[in-house]
């Protein structure tokens, strides 16, 4: 039997293209500019136009990418849970116990994934809205806000 780990590795480095990281802990701060360049990926824009920077993103929208970035990093901490509790399964055999705690963390996973898409398309919007706003006569567009995607209009 292959070991449940066989495949992570590319699996692994796929997610790292969206912000995974296999060093996840939740308790430790975060660099808000770093942590929201690796992420910016995440959120479309119009041609020729960038998404903003963090220090550039409006009170709200800042808001809303904070709780983005520590909800990304729980989603990796809470992935890597659920891998130790498999390999568990795997070393120790299929024991109740075991598999309650299995069951219980991929619930919690399955659940902050849910938020988190959620949590997206809240933060997609404020950007767009703050992307509108720029785009009243007067406003003075900045040459990297986003525009609004296709799947929030």
């Amino acid at each position: 039997m292959n070991h449940p780990a066989w495949n992570e590795h590319g699996r692994r480095q796929q997610l790292a293209r969206f912000g995974y990281r296999a060093d996840a802990q939740t308790q430790v701060p975060l660099d808000f500019d770093a942590e929201w360049g690796r992420l910016q990926a995440d959120f479309p824009c119009a041609p020729g136009r960038l998404v903003p920077t963090y220090a550039t993103l409006d009170a709200a929208a800042a808001q809303l990418a904070r709780q983005y970035m520590r909800d990304r990093i729980q989603l990796d901490s809470l992935l890597n849970q659920c891998d130790a509790i498999h390999a568990d399964i795997v070393a120790l055999g299929p024991h109740p116990d075991i598999i309650e705690r299995y069951a219980s963390a991929r619930d919690a996973f399955e659940d902050a994934v849910e938020r988190f898409g959620a949590l997206r398309g809240q933060l997609q919007l404020a950007l767009a809205a703050a992307a509108n706003a720029s785009d009243t006569p007067g406003a003075g567009a900045p040459t990297d806000i986003i525009g609004p995607s296709k799947e929030n209009s």
